[in-house]
């Protein structure tokens, strides 16, 4: 077993057994980003819970970081990546994933901004900078993301980049899935 996976299974283990996760080394511990795939996962869990006021509260970051040990131990073994290259490709990803998430900040701050502007009566060249400011945004995440990519693909070979690919869509398409299956028990759940 590949330490990156080791890792992985040991903080899997002390989630089961109910014990506090560390915090995994450089990969941030904050809330999930609203609307994030992580963040739909709790928040389907604590809604179909049978759990009453008793129900120990549920700690976000906690599943968050489930999440992602799960994601890399996954990634790592997919990829078939060699230690040298998970020490190389993992710190790149999560620096790459940080200025995402900051990007993604900034556009949601933005966006805030300008529905409060839209609430009142908003003056047309207010408007147009806090567009202007989006659009930028919105144009230095796609070049951030291609430059990123680019550089992670410079750490794998061909055969790594296209299980990248193919790996990213299935795992997103995974979690999706699971968050439909979550909402279709709740609503069962909630039907008289």
């Amino acid at each position: 077993m590949k330490p990156i996976q080791l890792a992985a299974a040991c903080l899997l283990s002390a989630a089961a057994a109910g014990q506090p996760l560390p915090e995994p080394h450089g990969w941030g511990g904050g809330p999930p980003r609203p609307g994030s795939s992580s963040e739909m996962i709790i928040e389907e869990r604590v809604m179909i819970g049978d759990c009453d006021s008793a129900c120990p509260p549920l700690r976000l970051g906690r599943e968050r970081r489930m999440l992602e040990a799960v994601r890399i131990s996954r990634m790592t073994e997919a990829l078939d990546l060699t230690d040298d290259q998970v020490a190389r490709f993992f710190p790149r990803l999560r620096k790459m994933e940080e200025a995402l998430r900051a990007l993604d900040r900034q556009r949601d701050s933005l966006t805030a901004e300008m529905e409060r502007l839209l609430a009142g009566a908003p003056r047309e060249a207010e408007l147009k900078a806090r567009l202007g400011q989006l659009d930028r945004i919105e144009e230095h995440k796609q070049r951030r993301m291609l430059s990123d990519r680019a550089e992670l693909d410079a750490l794998l070979s061909l055969s790594q980049r296209a299980r990248l690919r193919v790996f990213n869509q299935r795992f997103e398409d995974e979690v999706r899935t699971m968050v439909r299956t979550i909402r279709e028990r709740r609503m069962k759940h909630l039907r008289p």
